[in-house]
């Protein structure tokens, strides 16, 4: 139903419009409220319409209102970075990487250039098994002597050498011929025997045993004539390696003093022995062992030349007695 007030009097006031009703014609609902919220006795130049249908004066703005979307509910929450974002590459899963030998079964592959790496055990099947040194083989390991530089073979099969200053011999000198005899072997201790060397340029290597007390059949020497390895064979000591080692400065300077040198530690007085060196052609030398460190102000510290004599000498005395000619000693 729609009430038109179009009709009232222009100076007809809210009072007025209230009651000139009956029942039958009472405004609708929400219709004094309405015509309350007009100032009062203000004068109605307008026409009103009241709808009970299409209108509602007054309304509660809690029921009728459309309520504000609910910012949890109504709208669409922010992207969650956890879910609606893509996550950053991980290094470990989206780059390239090299293959697991032991998972996959294949050789680790080099990222760079995509080829399969050196595999050890292939490595090791193809590595050298001995190098050539002057047209002769010497296992890797394995070491050769030219009695002045000591060269080793290693696992590459390239000859590593020491650079020691070597002594200049005299043009068109024999490198095997020994200028002088020389005798050499321990002296002292407490022992049952001796052994005594005599390198000679003429008649080679020969052995004499020394029993202290004699032996069942009443002997107390023995000899023997062991053969020399060949002059210049590789790995081991030879006559050419005595005779560069003669030939060094510092042990020309020893054979050279007036009273007879004791280089290291000397132990005959504990009854350990020490090594003695004498040339045919004058002057003897004593190497006993290395001076402790820090060096006693006794010791008499050994110089390289004739540490390098004493240990060659000794190795040559240690070929020899293996040898079948001396087994009866």
């Amino acid at each position: 139903m729609v009430t038109s007030l179009a009709a009232l009097s222009s100076g007809c006031t809210k009072e007025g419009l209230t009651s000139g009703h009956t029942d039958a014609g009472a405004p609708p609902p929400g219709a004094d409220a309405a015509v309350a919220d007009l100032a009062p006795d203000a004068p109605l130049g307008f026409d009103v319409f009241v709808s009970s249908d299409d209108a509602k004066l007054g309304g509660d703005a809690a029921a009728d209102a459309v309520p504000a979307a609910d910012a949890a509910t109504d709208t669409k929450p922010a992207a969650d970075a956890a879910t609606d974002t893509k996550p950053v590459g991980d290094a470990a899963t989206d780059t390239k990487f090299a293959v697991d030998a032991a998972s996959e079964g294949k050789p680790p592959v080099d990222v760079g250039n995509d080829k399969p790496l050196a595999d050890a055990g292939d490595a090791a099947k193809d590595a050298p098994s001995a190098c050539l040194w002057q047209d002769a083989s010497v296992p890797v390991g394995g070491s050769v002597s030219d009695g002045c530089n000591t060269c080793a073979c290693m696992t590459n099969g390239m000859m590593a050498c020491t650079g020691r200053t070597c002594p200049i011999l005299d043009a068109g000198k024999d490198p095997c011929a020994l200028p002088t005899a020389v005798a050499f072997g321990y002296s002292g201790g407490l022992v049952a025997y001796q052994d005594q060397y005599n390198l000679n340029p003429s008649t080679g290597l020969t052995v004499t045993r020394n029993y202290m007390r004699g032996l069942a059949d009443g002997a107390t020497v023995r000899t023997c004539a062991p053969k020399l390895p060949v002059c210049g064979a590789p790995a081991v000591v030879s006559v050419s390696t005595i005779v560069a080692d003669l030939a060094a400065a510092d042990v020309q300077a020893a054979f050279a003093l007036t009273t007879t040198p004791i280089y290291g530690v000397d132990q005959r007085p504990v009854d350990g022995a020490i090594f003695s060196i004498t040339l045919a052609s004058g002057g003897t030398i004593l190497v006993g062992a290395p001076c402790p460190s820090p060096v006693m102000n006794s010791c008499r510290p050994i110089p390289a030349g004739v540490q390098k004599l004493a240990d060659d000498l000794k190795s040559l005395a240690t070929a020899a007695a293996g040898q079948p000619a001396c087994a009866g000693l």
